[in-house]
C-alpha cells in the first residue's frame, strides 16, 4: 500500500492458496482511500484469471469492505469484442429465416445471436456457450464478426453508441480498479485510460508475454520472400 501511495517498486512473493490476491486487493483499496484521483490497474497472466478478478474476487472486496460504490471494469484487447456492424452483416434477416432452404441449424443460431447481441453487457465472442459454437454459422461468424481497428469507422458506423469497445472505454474512464491482462498491458491502446500505479500478479509470466509481443516470427517463406 506504501508503494502504491509514494511510489516505486516492491516485489512479492507467496505460495499458492496463500491469499495474494485478497493482499494486493487490500494495499490498493488503501492506496485509494489515499488518493483516488487515478485508476490502479490489475495485470492478470490470463484473460480467465482477469474475469475472475472481477467477478469473485471484487464483489467479495465490496462486501468485506462495505465499499459500494468501488467501480472496476475489465479491459481487453479489441478483437476480444463483437463488431456489431460486422455482426448484423453476417446473420441472415430475420425475413429469410423461415425460407426452406435455410438449414435449421442456422435458424436456430440466428435467434441465439440476436438474443445474445441485444442481452450481453460485455459483447465478447468467448461468452458464446460451447455447444453452441459447433454451429455453422456461429463458427463463420466468429472470427469475421471481431472488432478491429483496420476496418473500424469509429464515429461514422451507424452502431457506434452500442460498440462494445467504445463503451468499455467510455466506462473505465470513471474506474477505480482497472483489470488487464499481461497481453493487453505489452500493448496498451492510448486511447484506454491512463494509469500511473500497477500491480502485476504472477509477474514472472511477464517477460513471456512481452517477448511475444515485442518480437515478429519469420518462417522460411517469409526469408526466401524478402530476399527475392
Amino acid at each position: 500500500a506504501e508503494t502504491l501511495r509514494e511510489g516505486g517498486v516492491y516485489v512479492v512473493e507467496a505460495g499458492t492458496g496463500t491469499g495474494q490476491t485478497l493482499a494486493y486487493s487490500t494495499a490498493i483499496l488503501a492506496a485509494l482511500v489515499h488518493d483516488n484521483s487515478g485508476p490502479v490497474a490489475v495485470s492478470t497472466h490470463t484473460k480467465a484469471l482477469q474475469n475472475q478478478f472481477l467477478d469473485h474476487e471484487i464483489p467479495g472486496l465490496k462486501r468485506l469492505f462495505e465499499l459500494p460504490q468501488l467501480h472496476a471494469v475489465s479491459l481487453k484487447g479489441m478483437s476480444n469484442y463483437v463488431c456489431v456492424r460486422k455482426l448484423m452483416e453476417l446473420m441472415p434477416k430475420s425475413d429469410n429465416l423461415f425460407k426452406e432452404d435455410i438449414p435449421m441449424s442456422d435458424r436456430f443460431a440466428a435467434a441465439f445471436l440476436e438474443h445474445w447481441l441485444y442481452r450481453t453487457r460485455e459483447g465478447e465472442l468467448e461468452e458464446f456457450p460451447r455447444p453452441l459454437q459447433e454451429l455453422p454459422l456461429i463458427q463463420e461468424a466468429r472470427f469475421p464478426a471481431r472488432a478491429d481497428f483496420r476496418d473500424c469507422t469509429r464515429r461514422e458506423c451507424q452502431y457506434f453508441e452500442n460498440c462494445f469497445y467504445f463503451k468499455k472505454e467510455w466506462e473505465a474512464e470513471s474506474a477505480h480498479i482497472l483489470a488487464v491482462n499481461h497481453s493487453l498491458l505489452m500493448s496498451y491502446p492510448r486511447s484506454y485510460p491512463e494509469f500511473t500505479r500497477l500491480v502485476v500478479d504472477e509477474a514472472d509470466e511477464l517477460y513471456t508475454e512481452a517477448r511475444e509481443a515485442f518480437s515478429r516470427k519469420v518462417s522460411n517463406k517469409d526469408a526466401r520472400e524478402m530476399m527475392e
